[in-house]
């Protein structure tokens, strides 16, 4: 719970006790929450706490970018750790709604490439694989 009073402080977020908990289930986590993940979590810290404090908690977060909001199929919606994270890729199992990230150097530099090659900088990019089927290991 330290590191997220840290987390608040240094954001100048007032403390309270739902962002304690909700800071702290999501600086600490590495899986890709849903929703009901995180209020499942924060009831067990504070029995009373509601959906839509989550959903305020959340978007003051995420404002911060302490957390990214993916929304994924259109209805399929996650949050993820971003706080001290490096820049990723995710590909999405649609069949199982199942977040993989990895990282690709090779990748970011054609992005890279490609932006300054068109006469632009980059300032930032986004970029979802939606995949189905199963893990090959070949």
């Amino acid at each position: 719970m330290e590191k997220a009073i840290e987390v608040l402080s240094k954001l100048q977020i007032k403390i309270t006790e739902p962002r304690k908990v909700i800071t702290s289930i999501m600086i600490n986590t590495k899986q890709h929450l849903t929703i009901e993940d995180i209020l499942k979590q924060a009831k067990e810290s504070l029995p009373q706490i509601g959906i839509a404090t989550v959903y305020r908690v959340l978007k003051i977060l995420e404002d911060e970018k302490v957390i990214e909001k993916h929304i994924f199929n259109d209805d399929y919606i996650i949050y993820e750790n971003t706080y001290a994270k490096d820049h990723h890729y995710h590909i999405i199992d649609i069949e199982k709604n199942n977040v993989i990230e990895f990282c690709n150097s090779d990748l970011e530099e054609l992005i890279k490439k490609l932006v300054s090659d068109k006469g632009y900088e980059l300032i930032s990019h986004n970029i979802k694989i939606y995949a189905k089927g199963e893990k090959n290991d070949k």
